[in-house]
C-alpha cells in the first residue's frame, strides 16, 4: 500500500526536507530466536551471492515525520532482507519502511525513460522508474543525493554533467511488498535516447502525457513504488 507522506504541487529542491537517523538498531527489539532467524538467513544468503554485504547502521528506517522533517532508526540491509522474507511477530515488517531513492528521467525531447526489472533482482519482470535503490547513513542523515547519483552512474551511465536540474517530486512510503521509505525525485538531462544507448529489452521510454494512462493500465505489472514515482513526477494537473 502505498501513502504519500510529502507530495508538493511541484517539483522543489532536495534541501526542501531534512532527514536524521537516531537512537538504537532496530534489530535491537529482537527476540533471541529471531536474531537467530535473521542470522540464518543472512548465512544462506552471503553463501548464495557472495557479493552481498551488510553495513551496521547502513540504512535508515522510518520512525516519524514531522512537516519536512523525516526521523529515522539505524537498521542495515541483513534486518532488512531478513524481516521481509520471514514472517516474524506482528508489527516488524510494517514497522520496517527503509530509506531507498527512486526517479524518473525525462530526456532532452521530454520523454521519460522506464525500465523492466531484470531476473536477478527483486520484483523480476516487473515494471519499474528510471532508477531507485537503498539510501544509505552517513553523519546521523540520509545521503540522498549521494544515492541518486549512485543510482544513475551505476544503472544508466548518467554523470553529473549530463544532469539540467534534480528535484524532489514527493516522499511515500510502501507497507506491502518493498516496506520502503522513498524519496522521489525527477531527473532532467540533455541527453538523448540515442547517447544513452540503453538495453532496449530493459528500457523503453513515454511521453510524460502519456504516463497517466500508463499508470492506470498497468495496475498489476507496475511495482507500487515505482507507479508512486512515476504519479509523483506528473504536473499537478494530471494527477
Amino acid at each position: 500500500m502505498i501513502h504519500f507522506l510529502y507530495l508538493p504541487a511541484k517539483p522543489v529542491p532536495l534541501s526542501a526536507v531534512t532527514t536524521r537517523v537516531q537512537g538504537a538498531d532496530y534489530a535491537s527489539r529482537f527476540t533471541p530466536l529471531e536474531t537467530n532467524i535473521i542470522e540464518q538467513h543472512w548465512n544462506a544468503l552471503s553463501k548464495k551471492n557472495p557479493k552481498v554485504f551488510s553495513k551496521p547502521n547502513g540504512l535508515g528506517t522510518l520512525t516519524s515525520t514531522q512537516g519536512t522533517t523525516f526521523t529515522f532508526q539505524p537498521t542495515e540491509f541483513k534486518t532488512y532482507a531478513g524481516i521481509t522474507a520471514h514472517p516474524l511477530r506482528k508489527g516488524m515488517m510494517a514497522g520496517m519502511r527503509v530509506s531507498c531513492v527512486g526517479g524518473v528521467v525525462h530526456l532532452k525531447d521530454g520523454s521519460c525513460i522506464l525500465r523492466n526489472r531484470p531476473i536477478d533482482v527483486s520484483h523480476p519482470g516487473k515494471i519499474d522508474a528510471s532508477f531507485s535503490g537503498f539510501a544509505a547513513v552517513e553523519n546521523d542523515t540520509i545521503v540522498i543525493e549521494k544515492a541518486i547519483h549512485a543510482k544513475l552512474a551505476r544503472e544508466l551511465n548518467i554523470t553529473p554533467k549530463d544532469i539540467i536540474t534534480l528535484q524532489l517530486t514527493g516522499v511515500h512510503e510502501e507497507t506491502e511488498e518493498d516496506y520502503s521509505c522513498m524519496f522521489d525525485v525527477i531527473v532532467d538531462v540533455r541527453l538523448t535516447k540515442d547517447e544513452l544507448n540503453l538495453d532496449a529489452k530493459q528500457y523503453f521510454f513515454l511521453k510524460q502525457t502519456e504516463v497517466p494512462s500508463f499508470i492506470k493500465a498497468n495496475k498489476k505489472t507496475l511495482l507500487p513504488d515505482g507507479r508512486a514515482t512515476l504519479f509523483a513526477s506528473l504536473p499537478s494537473a494530471l494527477r
